[in-house]
């Protein structure tokens, strides 16, 4: 082609590294630059020979065959093209396929295969079948073949070309070709590399590479958002269980999850909690927003030796008041059901204040591509936290090949590593976590890094009320007011059991309507308090059989789901919870797996038991009178009414404030 001299303008042309080349390489592309410049400088052939050694000729043709023909990324290649042995233009075979007995001479011998009929039908399924675009039908295929499996295929195919296989390329090679079938597969895939990221590195590789490598993330400020997610715990635990024979038998706990959440400017770790379900539902999710909003304990480290909170380690919340309760703006979490439900966004929207991102369409934001990197501090933090879990002998490793050779179900059963062990590892773990230097912090705590933040920013922190925190968990209903025709039997009906007391027997503006129902203590479902128009008139409580023992709702679901199943007997005069532990310690060892309900049945009594007041828990319910009081005239459940003498003597208390004042307080009564 012609080289109109006035049209061409070297200075768009793409550059060349010079500092890449060789001496040799670097002497000879700076040559050929130099007659190029010349050139378009309008010189003579014979000043063009003294600049650069190369006639007009070799110029005239270094530029049309190099600098302007396309390069790789679809561009002139401009001065890339003056690179010494760089092909610009591929290969292309026009000779017949002659090979000597040395078996040279077969260059470009699948290219003349391609070129026949069959041989292009051929090429194109062999693409095809190169970027996974075939047996999309069939739900058992493969997501990724391999390339010796490519390789396979197609010896196959191309058999039916010939008549006489054995007598054509590649069959009459010894390798049979692989090695330039190998390096078409590559070509193909380098054609494609959206398609070949997917086959070579998978789902993960696509999302990555849509997410970025976090570069251009917003800068945020403190508590602007967290992130929460859950892990299943690596390692295998027993409880003991009291043998009616005598002694204790070991049950194995094969599943156990820790909901954590992770401030992202600090990397601190506000809350978490421990879920021994089939999966985390939505009470754990809120059970660790609750966490996270409380003030922290250390727990009693005793049973664990070898691990100890270190002088740093905690929460926030230990290193000033003022941080407990602290909330955020935002909270990102994956698609589970448990983190997206309404439940937890109405609570989290009106106890903190906060919005939810998740990769649900409708909040619209960046986490729809549902990859790691959205939430990338909380994966972060799950990729250190099982270490430690690894390394026990208890622990089953985060993967199959760290589990050959090891007994963990063994080994928790002959150490007698107790659940109760585990919760306080856990805890050991995630303070320990916060008071260790992170390099991405500048060597700071994450609990240094939180403080830091919040003294730059005195009035940045807000904080949740202590009440409203504390009834998170608090299941609320909207219940019926049942009474027979007689106004004897006065019941609501609330959550698989029936409540009652006597001061809503003489309410009969109440019956038939619609009164809101809720817990205050999610440990103990046996109490209930009543309100009506926003006015709160008293306890109810649970009628037999769930009168008893302290129990969660989540229990008594299952002790319910277990009486259906005729596993467990209910009636008026045994205690369920009672039933529900007998049942779970008398199965044999292989036969049953302990129910989750009996691990959050020894849970509420373990929490009851550090109380004063439980030893003292009430056996009467409340009562309110017939014409409406205020809140300091309400009685509490340790008020013992009798309605129909309209007289009332209030029980002694241990302490003077009121059950709803030591809620909204978070002091105990």
């Amino acid at each position: 082609m012609g080289v109109a001299r006035g049209q061409i303008d070297t200075a768009t042309w793409e550059p060349l590294d010079e500092g890449g080349l060789s001496d040799e390489h670097k002497r000879i592309y700076k040559a050929r630059k130099a007659g190029i410049e010349a050139f378009f400088r309008g010189a003579s052939g014979r000043e063009i020979k003294e600049v650069s050694g190369y006639s007009r000729t070799q110029i005239y043709r270094l530029i049309t065959e190099r600098c302007l023909v396309l390069y790789k990324d679809g561009l002139p290649a401009g001065w890339r093209g003056l690179k010494p042995h760089e092909r610009l233009v591929p290969y292309t075979r026009t000779a017949p396929l002659v090979p000597d007995p040395w078996g040279a001479g077969t260059a470009g011998a699948l290219q003349l295969l391609f070129a026949t009929k069959g041989g292009h039908e051929l090429r194109t399924r062999f693409e095809k079948r190169i970027l996974g675009k075939i047996g999309l039908k069939d739900k058992l295929s493969s997501r990724k073949n391999a390339k010796q499996e490519l390789v396979v295929w197609f010896l196959k195919e191309a058999r039916s070309l010939f008549e006489v296989p054995e007598a054509h390329w590649p069959f009459d090679r010894e390798m049979q070709g692989k090695v330039t079938l190998s390096k078409f597969i590559e070509h193909v895939l380098d054609q494609h590399p959206d398609r070949a990221r997917e086959v070579v590195g998978g789902p993960e590789a696509v999302k990555k590479a849509k997410a970025g490598d976090g570069v251009d993330r917003p800068k945020l400020r403190l508590l602007e958002r967290v992130e929460c997610d859950a892990h299943k715990v690596d390692v295998r635990c027993v409880i003991n269980v009291p043998n009616p024979a005598g002694g204790w038998s070991q049950r194995l706990v094969h599943r156990i999850w820790a909901i954590v959440i992770v401030e992202v400017t600090s990397r601190c770790v506000l809350g978490y909690a421990i879920s021994i379900r089939r999966e985390p539902s939505k009470e754990d999710v809120l059970r660790a927003i609750r966490n996270a909003l409380r003030r922290w304990e250390p727990r009693n480290s005793s049973l664990v030796k070898d691990h100890k909170y270190h002088p740093n380690a905690g929460f926030p919340s230990k290193l000033d008041p003022n941080y407990v309760g602290a909330c955020w703006n935002t909270m990102s979490v994956d698609g589970a059901l448990a983190n997206t439900c309404k439940t937890v966004r109405s609570i989290l929207k009106g106890v903190v204040d906060a919005d939810l991102i998740s990769p649900l369409k409708e909040d619209k934001s960046y986490a729809q591509r549902r990859s790691l990197d959205d939430r990338p501090y909380i994966e972060t933090f799950f990729r250190i936290f099982p270490k430690a879990m690894s390394r026990l002998s208890p622990g089953t490793g985060a993967n199959p090949k760290e589990r050959r050779g090891r007994d963990p179900e063994g080994a928790a059963a002959a150490s007698n590593f107790q659940f109760e062990y585990l919760e306080d590892l856990l805890d050991i773990l995630v303070a320990n976590y916060n008071g260790t230097p992170h390099s991405s912090l500048g060597y700071r705590t994450p609990l240094e890094q939180f403080a830091f933040l919040a003294r730059r920013e005195p009035g940045l922190i807000r904080t949740a009320d202590a009440g409203e925190v504390s009834r998170m968990l608090s299941a609320r209903k909207e219940c019926r007011v049942l009474a027979s025709k007689s106004g004897t039997n006065v019941h609501i009906n609330f959550h698989n059991a029936e409540y009652s007391a006597e001061w809503l027997k003489s309410r009969r503006d109440l019956f038939g309507e619609y009164v809101d129902v809720y817990l205050e203590d999610e440990h103990d479902a046996r109490f209930v308090t009543v309100s009506y128009r926003g006015q709160i008139f008293g306890s109810l409580r649970a009628s037999p059989p769930w009168h008893q023992s302290p129990h969660t709702l989540y229990m008594r679901t299952a002790i319910k789901g277990m009486a259906n199943k005729r596993l467990i007997s209910l009636s008026s005069l045994d205690d369920p919870i009672t039933q529900l532990c007998e049942q779970a310690e008398r199965e044999p060892v292989g036969k049953l797996k302990v129910h989750p309900a009996y691990l959050e049945a020894r849970r509420v009594f373990a929490h009851f038991a550090g109380k004063l007041d439980f030893a003292a828990a009430p056996t009467e319910v409340a009562a309110a009178p017939a014409a409406p009081q205020s809140a300091d005239d309400r009685r509490t459940r340790g008020t013992v009414a009798n309605e129909a003498s309209a007289t009332s003597s209030p029980a002694p208390s241990s302490s003077p404030i009121t059950r709803r004042q030591a809620i909204n307080t978070g002091r105990r009564q």
